[in-house]
């Protein structure tokens, strides 16, 4: 379960450092891992033709797979916005994040529907735009954290 692990590395980050994670905040982050797995798990599905390298793979359907990406990409989407709207304490400059998180997520799913395995990381480093759009993200926190008071 790589999701839990990611959220789990959150909170382990949080309690090393004292930090209070948002609820809003692991939310995105548990969702938006989900979308990724279920994604490469999808795209798996469709490059082995019912060739199941894994048995886990002959419970799903490529469409199935596609509603339950749809939603979680939903939900992390929305539950982003709220803890940019509702928690930030530069919250009045991160909301304007939110679009340029849904370009990001818009041209991760065009790559998935492209010819790839789904692999989050071979997805993002072999995409230039989506290297440009997460630095200027990076960029835009960064400013509203440090440089915006």
């Amino acid at each position: 379960m790589k999701m839990m692990e990611t959220a789990d590395k959150a909170v382990f980050g949080r309690s090393v450092g004292g930090v209070v994670i948002s609820q809003w905040l692991l939310l995105t982050i548990l969702m938006i891992s989900l979308y990724m797995g279920l994604g490469k798990r999808r795209n798996e599905l469709k490059k082995t033709q019912g060739d199941t390298t894994r048995a886990v793979l002959k419970f799903y359907t490529a469409e199935y797979l596609g509603r339950i990406m749809l939603m979680t990409l939903t939900l992390g989407l929305a539950f982003y916005s709220l803890w940019t709207a509702l928690v930030v304490v530069n919250g009045d400059i991160m909301i304007w994040t939110v679009p340029l998180v849904i370009a990001i997520m818009m041209k991760y799913e065009l790559d998935l529907a492209g010819d790839s395995y789904g692999d989050p990381v071979d997805v993002v480093s072999h995409d230039k735009a989506i290297i440009v759009m997460v630095l200027v993200y990076i960029a835009v926190v960064m400013g509203s954290l440090y440089l915006i008071k």
